[in-house]
Parts: C-alpha cells; sequence; structure tokens
C-alpha cells in the first residue's frame, strides 16, 4: 500500500512499505473543475472541489505505482507560471 501525506510546502510524501518519495503538484479551476497535475511523474485527476481534485490525484499517483513501484521520480528544481 502507498501513503500520500500532505505536507505543509503542498507536497505529497509518498510512501510505500521500505520507500518513501515526495511530488509536487499543481491545481487550476477549469470549466467549473478543479484539475490537479503531479509534476514528478505524468499523473493527473480532477474534482468538483479543491480537495476531491487532491484526493483523486492521491489515488492516481497510488496506481501509478502499483504498477511502477521501482519507478523514479524526478526532482522539480523550479516553478514558472506564466499567463
Amino acid at each position: 500500500m502507498i501513503i500520500i501525506l500532505l505536507n505543509e510546502m503542498n507536497k505529497h510524501i509518498v510512501r510505500k512499505e521500505a520507500f518513501m518519495k515526495t511530488i509536487n503538484f499543481i491545481v487550476w479551476k477549469e470549466n467549473g473543475e478543479f484539475v490537479s497535475q503531479c509534476l514528478n511523474v505524468d499523473v493527473s485527476s480532477h474534482g468538483n472541489s479543491l480537495e476531491d481534485a487532491i484526493k483523486n490525484l492521491k489515488e492516481a499517483v497510488e496506481l501509478y505505482f502499483q504498477d511502477e513501484p521501482d519507478s523514479d521520480i524526478s526532482e522539480v528544481e523550479s516553478i514558472y507560471l506564466g499567463k
């Protein structure tokens, strides 16, 4: 089982038995829904609320690591937002 915990920097810690990884994510509102995107692995989700979008992303990342248990996570060094 993989457990993802929210820390104060809006990063999640992904834990699977003896391994622990931190993921970064972003959430934006689009067409009335919140879209969540993991920045370290190509996983995204959505929800009707911010909380749902994060919860659904957590579940999607858990499923991703079930299929790819030894997968490396790229570290996000910088985030730039433009408009």
